[in-house]
């Protein structure tokens, strides 16, 4: 599942499910990335995510999505969504940066 968003007639942003796992079928991978304008197609996101929450429910045990440490309004928005961190992930980008992993679980309260 893959979605984009144009803002004045310009690509800003990308974002997405995949299976994580060919063995697994229910476990996905969520990633989203964008250009100096995605945080306005950040209501846009929420909204549809929101709206598509119930087939995700239904199909996926497990999402997970992987995010840049010191990415914290990333951070914010991923928790406000439901997600809760996992972990860290030390020296997991190409430059040695360290990223965290947050997961949404069938079966987890949120809010």
């Amino acid at each position: 599942m893959v979605w984009s968003l144009w803002y004045d007639g310009q690509p800003a942003a990308a974002y997405g499910f995949s299976q994580a796992s060919a063995f697994d079928p229910d476990h996905w991978q969520a990633w989203a990335f964008g250009t100096d304008r995605f945080r306005r197609c950040v209501p846009a996101i929420t909204r549809h995510l929101l709206e598509i929450r119930e087939i995700v429910e239904r199909d996926c045990r497990r999402l997970q999505v992987i995010t840049l440490n010191d990415h914290d309004i990333a951070h914010g928005w991923i928790e406000a969504l439901g997600a809760t961190r996992e972990g860290r992930l030390k020296a997991y980008g190409r430059g040695g940066e360290d990223y965290y992993v947050y997961a949404w679980v069938r079966g987890d309260k949120r809010p």
